[in-house]
């Protein structure tokens, strides 16, 4: 009966850490992808508010959110750092693969 108790804990340990992870990987996507509409559709209102919309919606997620996500993510330097490591990562990874991306490493930083 320990043992079984022992083995839910760990795998719960393991499962919340992964999902923290993943958390952290697709809130930093979510960030990359809204500046990349913001850059896009500057100066056109209607058009930034569609396309962040539509984000939100590929995602899942709604705004509210997206944003309580980020604030708690503020709250742990270790999990912030990581958010813009991934938010780099993903970056780059636009980058490689040809889409128009009118912004650089430097406008995704602390």
């Amino acid at each position: 009966m320990k043992t079984l108790l022992l083995c839910i804990l760990v795998f719960s340990f393991f499962s919340c850490q992964s999902k923290t992870q993943k958390d952290i990987s697709e809130i930093s996507q979510i960030y990359v992808d809204i500046l990349v509409v913001e850059e896009t559709y500057r100066g056109m209102p209607d058009s930034l508010v569609d396309n962040k919309n539509k984000i939100f919606e590929d995602y899942g997620i709604t705004e509210e959110n997206y944003n309580e996500s980020l604030r708690g993510l503020e709250q742990s330097s270790e999990e912030w750092n990581l958010f813009f490591e991934n938010a780099l990562t993903y970056l780059d990874s636009l980058k490689k693969i040809g889409k128009p991306v009118k912004i650089d490493s430097l406008q995704v930083q602390p």
